[in-house]
């Protein structure tokens, strides 16, 4: 059996979100929360680098097909707590047509191994999903420890 295309899979935009959305047109607004577990959050150390991620859209379809990823996407990785341990997805905001969140990074092995996962191939197809491709993203890693 086939598994359901991704575009099948993506959830609906709850009210809550969609008012976030909106009133993101003219100030910055926290649209998601962090994807991760609050137990697991818990038990995290500092994260040993974070990636700040940035995309600007031409439509509110791509913007929102985006946000759509990102939710699914997250509601994804809560279900693999081990990988939460690894690396997260911290909140998203919008201003104006931007989008903007960050990756933690709780390993350096982690990070360097991962840190430039956006640009391979499974993440391309999330990409088509809003037009965008990973020359699209602004993207800055940063170093947080030493350890």
């Amino acid at each position: 059996m086939e598994p359901e295309p991704l575009e099948q899979q993506l959830p609906g935009l709850s009210s809550t979100i969609l008012e976030s959305l909106e009133a993101g047109q003219a100030q910055m607004t926290l649209v998601l929360q962090a994807a991760q577990l609050p137990e697991v959050l818990l038990t995290l150390p500092a994260p040993y680098a974070i990636t700040k991620t940035s995309l600007t859209f031409d439509t509110e379809m791509q913007l929102h097909n985006c946000v759509k990823v990102l939710l699914w996407s997250g509601d994804t990785f809560k279900t693999r707590p081990n990988q939460l341990r690894l690396w997260s997805r911290g909140k998203v905001y919008r201003e104006g047509m931007q989008l903007t969140f960050t990756v933690n990074w709780y390993q350096r092995n982690v990070f360097e191994k991962r840190k430039n996962a956006f640009m391979n191939d499974e993440h391309n197809k999330y990409y088509a999903l809003f037009d965008a491709n990973p020359s699209d993203l602004t993207v800055s890693h940063h170093i947080l420890s030493n350890t």
